[in-house]
Order: C-alpha cells, then sequence, then structure tokens
C-alpha cells in the first residue's frame, strides 16, 4: 500500500519566488514610500534633545523615601521606623525632618477623601524655605493636582504639573522621576496640541507607560488645533509623520497650506506627493534640497516627466546618504535605502548604464536582477571586467550549493559579501562556459566544481586533436558528453532563465526578457493609471532587447546541457569503434537522455544498438518501446544503469540521491 501511495502523481509545488523587479515594472516607480507613524514617533523621541532635569522613574516609591531620608542625615533607626508609618499608613514618627512629616500627613488626608486638608497639607509643604523642602517639594508638587477641588480648572492643574519641572529645573530633589511624569499627567488637561507636545516629550525623556492614543490625538491636532501644532517643532514633525504613514487623510492638504519647515520640508514632500500634489511636492523639495526624501521625491516626479537621467541624477543621491529606515516600500520590500538601490538599478538599466545596474540590484540585496542583468545585458567580456574589478578572487573560494544566495533572500536576510562576490564569480564561470571558453571559466568556478571543468576541457581538447584518432577522439567527446550531463548544472546552468539555478532547476520563474519585450498596447483595465504611464515610460531600449536576445545559451531551452551533452555524445558515438565495449553503453545511456525531451533523437541512438557486432548480447540494450527504456534480463548486472524499477521505490530512490548529492546532475 504505501508503494502504492508513493506511485501517485503529486500536484507541483515550489517556494515562495519574489519575481524579479525587472520582469514588470509597474506602479513601485511611481509610488512614495509608506512610514510606520509608531516607528516614526520612537525615532522622533530618540532624536529630541532631554533636560537633565527630566530623569525617569528607577525606583519603587519605598525605596525613594529610604534614598532621600537617608540623604537628609536621617539614622537608619528612624529610616525604618518612618518606612513602617508609611506601609502602616500611620502619622510620621517623631524625629524626621518637617518635610517629610508634611507630606505624610497630606498624603494621609488624600487617602481619607479629605481633599481640602490634603491641598493644604502639600501647599504648606511647599510654602516652607528652599533650605528645608529639598527632598519633597517635587512629591507635593505632582501629588497637589489630585487634592484640587473635582471642578478645579484645567490651566490650574496644568499649571502644577508644570511646577513639578520647575522644581526639578532649580534642583530639588526628583528621586521618583515625577519631572517626566507630569508631562504624562499634564496631557490629559490640554489641547490636542499641547497634550501631543507633552506625550512626545514625555516618550523622548524616557517614559515607557502609555500616554494617550498618539494617533487620535494627532488626528485631532490637524482637525483642531493645527496653527498651535505648526508652531511647536516637535509637534510639527509628529503631524507630518502623521500623513506620510496615512496618505489618505483628508486633512493632509489644510495642514501642507498651513506649515512651514519647522514641520520638515522633505516630509511635507513627502506627504505632498501621496496625495498627488506634485507641484506641492517640488516646491516642498526645493526647500529641502540636502534631504534624501527630497531628493526621492524629485526623482519620482522625474520619472513622472520622462527625464530618466534626471531621475537617476536624483536617486543616486538618495543612495549616497541615510534615508529614514522606518518608511518602508511595499514593492521592494522593508529596507528603505534597499529599496532606492533597486529603484536606481531599474532606472540604470533604462538609460543603458547595465554595469552600474548591477552593482545598484547587489547593493540592494536584489538578486535576482542583477543575476539577470549579468546574464543578459552585459556582454561576456563586460562582465568579466566588472567580476574582477569588483569581485576579485582573494582567497579559495567554496561556495556550497544549498547556501546559494537566493536562500538568503527567501529567508529575508542580507547578502555576506563574500558570498555574493563568490556567485558572481561562479555566474562568469558558467557563461564563459556555455560559450566554450573552458580555459577562462575554469578560475572563477568555485573550488569542488575545478576538477570537473578541467575534465571537461581536456576532454574537448582531445576531441578536436585532428592527430588523434577517431575513436580516441569519439571516446573524449563522449567523455565530455557523460560529465556535461552529468555536473551540467554547476558548469553550464543559467542562474535566470531558462534553467534557474536560483530555484535549484526544480521550478520555473518569469521570463525576464521575454515579459520586457512585450508592450502595453492599450489601457488594459486591471492597470491603474500610475502602472500603466511607468510601463511605458520606464520602456526597454532597442539596445537592451537586442543584448538580451543575443545573451541567451546556445540552445535556448530549460536544461540547455542536456541537449548540449546530447549532441556531443551524438558525434563521439559516431567515432567511436563499433568494437568498442563502451559503445552500447554510451549509445543506451545518452538514448536515454532525450527519451522525453526529443523522442526521435534518443530514439536514433538507441536504434544503433542493432548495427552493433552480433557477438554482444543486444538483450542488454534493445529498447523495448517507444520511450527508449533499455531492460537488461533480470538475472544479469545492468553496467549502463538502463534497468526499471517500480515507481514508487524509484522515487524513494531519487529523494535519497538529492539528499546525499551538492548539485542536481542531468535533469
Amino acid at each position: 500500500m504505501l508503494l502504492l501511495l508513493l506511485s501517485l502523481p503529486a500536484e507541483a509545488c515550489g517556494p515562495y519566488f519574489d519575481h524579479p523587479r525587472l520582469s514588470w515594472v509597474g506602479r513601485q516607480m511611481l509610488s512614495a514610500p509608506t512610514s510606520s507613524f509608531d516607528d516614526d514617533i520612537r525615532v522622533l523621541a530618540n532624536e529630541t534633545s532631554v533636560p537633565a532635569h527630566l530623569v525617569p522613574r528607577r525606583v519603587r516609591t519605598d525605596e525613594g523615601d529610604a534614598i532621600d531620608l537617608r540623604a537628609a542625615g536621617v539614622d537608619e533607626e528612624l529610616v525604618q521606623a518612618y518606612l513602617s508609618a508609611r506601609l502602616a499608613e500611620a502619622p510620621a514618627p517623631d524625629g524626621v525632618p518637617l518635610e517629610f512629616a508634611l507630606y505624610q500627613e497630606a498624603v494621609l488626608d488624600l487617602h481619607a477623601f479629605d481633599l481640602q486638608a490634603a491641598e493644604e497639607g502639600f501647599l504648606e509643604l511647599l510654602a516652607l524655605p528652599a533650605g528645608e523642602r529639598h527632598y519633597r517639594s517635587t512629591w507635593a508638587a505632582y501629588m497637589l493636582p489630585m487634592a484640587r477641588p473635582e471642578d478645579a480648572d484645567d490651566a490650574l492643574l496644568r499649571q502644577d504639573y508644570q511646577r513639578v519641572r520647575e522644581l526639578a529645573e532649580d534642583g530639588f530633589e526628583d528621586t521618583l522621576g515625577l519631572a517626566v511624569a507630569s508631562l504624562r499627567q499634564e496631557g490629559a488637561y490640554s489641547g490636542p496640541a499641547d497634550s501631543l507636545s507633552a506625550c512626545l516629550q514625555y516618550r523622548a525623556a524616557g517614559g515607557v507607560r502609555s500616554c494617550s492614543d498618539l494617533h487620535h490625538l494627532t488626528a485631532a491636532v490637524l482637525a483642531e488645533d493645527r496653527e498651535a501644532a505648526a508652531a511647536d517643532p516637535l509637534v510639527a514633525q509628529a503631524v507630518s509623520a502623521f500623513l506620510t504613514a496615512h496618505p489618505d487623510e483628508p486633512l493632509a492638504g489644510a495642514w501642507l497650506e498651513t506649515a512651514d519647515e519647522l514641520a520638515g520640508a522633505d516630509r511635507l514632500a513627502w506627504a505632498a506627493y501621496q496625495r498627488g500634489d506634485f507641484e506641492a511636492a517640488a516646491e516642498w523639495a526645493s526647500r529641502a534640497p540636502d534631504a534624501p526624501m527630497s531628493h526621492w521625491m524629485l526623482a519620482k516626479l522625474a520619472v513622472r516627466s520622462g527625464d530618466l537621467e534626471r531621475a537617476v541624477e536624483e536617486l543616486s543621491q538618495v543612495t549616497a546618504g541615510p534615508v529614514p529606515e522606518h518608511a518602508s516600500c511595499p514593492h521592494h520590500g522593508h529596507d528603505t535605502l534597499k529599496a532606492a538601490h533597486i529603484e536606481l538599478g531599474i532606472l540604470l538599466v533604462a538609460t543603458e548604464r547595465y554595469d552600474e545596474a548591477l552593482l545598484a540590484f547587489l547593493d540592494g540585496g536584489d538578486w535576482l536582477d542583477a543575476a539577470w542583468v549579468g546574464e543578459r545585458l552585459l556582454t561576456t567580456d563586460e562582465l568579466l571586467v566588472l567580476v574582477e574589478r569588483n569581485f576579485p578572487r582573494r582567497t579559495r573560494q567554496h561556495l556550497e550549493y544549498d547556501h546559494a544566495p537566493v536562500h538568503d533572500l527567501l529567508d529575508g536576510q542580507d547578502l555576506p559579501d563574500s558570498k555574493v562576490a563568490a556567485s558572481m564569480r561562479h555566474l562568469l564561470a558558467r557563461r564563459l562556459a556555455r560559450e566554450g571558453r573552458w580555459s577562462e571559466a575554469i578560475g572563477y568556478f568555485p573550488y569542488d566544481t575545478q576538477y570537473s571543468a578541467r575534465q571537461v576541457l581536456w576532454d574537448l581538447r582531445r576531441g578536436d586533436d585532428e592527430e588523434l584518432s577517431e575513436a580516441e577522439r569519439g571516446r573524449a567527446l563522449w567523455s565530455a558528453a557523460f560529465r556535461i550531463k552529468q555536473d551540467g548544472f554547476e558548469l553550464l546552468a543559467t542562474e535566470m532563465e531558462p534553467d534557474f539555478r536560483v530555484l535549484r532547476g526544480f521550478y520555473s520563474g518569469p521570463y525576464t526578457a521575454e515579459l520586457r519585450a512585450d508592450e502595453v498596447a492599450e489601457d488594459p483595465y486591471w492597470l491603474d493609471a500610475d502602472e500603466i504611464l511607468s510601463s511605458r515610460i520606464v520602456v526597454p531600449t532597442a539596445d537592451e532587447k537586442a543584448r538580451a536576445e543575443a545573451s541567451g545559451p546556445p540552445l535556448d531551452r530549460r536544461y540547455h546541457w542536456v541537449w548540449t551533452a546530447f549532441e556531443l555524445a551524438e558525434r563521439g558515438t559516431d567515432w567511436m569503434d563499433p568494437s568498442d565495449p563502451e559503445l552500447p553503453q554510451a549509445l543506451c545511456t545518452a538514448g536515454k537522455w532525450q527519451r522525453q525531451r526529443d523522442p526521435a533523437g534518443g530514439e536514433r541512438l538507441l536504434r544503433r544498438l542493432d548495427t552493433l557486432d552480433g557477438e554482444i548480447d543486444r538483450s542488454w540494450w534493445l529498447p523495448s518501446d517507444s520511450r527508449g527504456e533499455c531492460r537488461p534480463p533480470t538475472s544479469s548486472e545492468d553496467p549502463a544503469g538502463c534497468s526499471s524499477v517500480p515507481i514508487g521505490v524509484s522515487w524513494l530512490l531519487g529523494l535519497w540521491l538529492v539528499s546525499r548529492r551538492r548539485s542536481v546532475p542531468g535533469r
């Protein structure tokens, strides 16, 4: 039953494969990045300077009591007595400084809901001479709003909390970080702009508790308090960040009219571009000429106008400097700087600067497009120069197949420089080999593959050596054919189409050259305006199309090295001596290679077995059907490996072979 289940066909499946960006240049070239408001606020808070007196809380209340009492010179026994009284909610013991006693009495009144007595107690403490209330002034000022009457004016409560920070700034002890906490409390009694300002300062000072809902608070600022927000640089930047995170915000236009440079001109250019106000985007970008986001928006405006050279110039400024890490580009992943490199690579291809484009794609972590440019747009000699200049061999390179760059990409990892270098050299080696330049290719292959490449080179040279007999040349060509069939995946396979070594050859991806050659002849209903516009501006040039067509493998078929191996095998077996004991095995083995891809060709070799010496037991090799399966007697060995086994068993054997081999021989 198990073998029966194993022999049943299964659906083909494959890994998630992010298509090359060049296979379809759509709205990504015209869409502005989006941002995360929460991340923006975190970055804004980290970049905001905080006065030295704003120190977040680091100890519990009882620890603060003990620290302050000891600093005031109180002996340890009295310290413990005070702590016990606090815990038991009892009056402070005799002997403690007056400010501690007054504070404890006011707190007890507050707990007893005697607000008037508590208010009077805190005010009495704050009325003491400055030298007598060094340790409990900030504590009393922070607790005072809680003792105010329920109908107390919001302005009075804000004044109380502001007084906490003033006392801390004047040097009064703030063991519990109440000056920072006062910012969070003050926000509850302020208008939207002041409340947002207080919350942002609280976050910047290290406050860790929630401070209102900043999303709703910022939306309220836009709706109710724009003028006040525009006057506060911290709030203005937060509002602008809110707009780039919410491109559809209907009040964005009103904010763009109210705000000035305090809100961040580059951010305003970004927000204006997102809402389609391209004139305002250009104006704001001109006010922040050195900001990366200004250059990025100007690059997108240049693409819209068809000025790709200007777009390349502007985008090069983006990739040269830091960009907001908290922004994201959905079409290119979430790393904004890498997204800029990828867009630059696309524009460089469109302006026929292919070597620069390849390096830009690599800087963007985009191996798929870099590999396609290297295989299809650069000539072999241009690729050779690029690799020698940028990826020289410094040490013996060793590149395990299971660690090809694509696996890092699919796992969301960055590409190590050493792996990129080894992969680029290997890509060049396979391209040189496809063009027959084996002697040049050998030094670029990974160390583990160089032996096979040298053997192929040796066999091909012997096959072309006219001083050798035809039989010797034929055996050499057969040897080269067999090795190419077995190791062709590592020796000749294309990284992208048609072989897709990048996907281990098991799966097929988009044929970028064909997709780029297609033109959008009309306005399909499934494309939006930006997709149609970009597909007609960032288009392949005649030079690109010619290069892509000329740089394909000699046989533009998937697993093309099998066809190459078969042609060599056919030539070699034609020259081999009919009495050569290896000839039957060569004919059978090579014939089987093509029994599905080219049945006529495979059958042609298999039928030649009939012409061999009659003393050979042809039952080993004679094909039993049109597929060319060679079925030997069950009682004999099978030197050619042509025996048939049950499908289920073959499937299990295949799994074992895949787990044992580094490469994927002969598809």
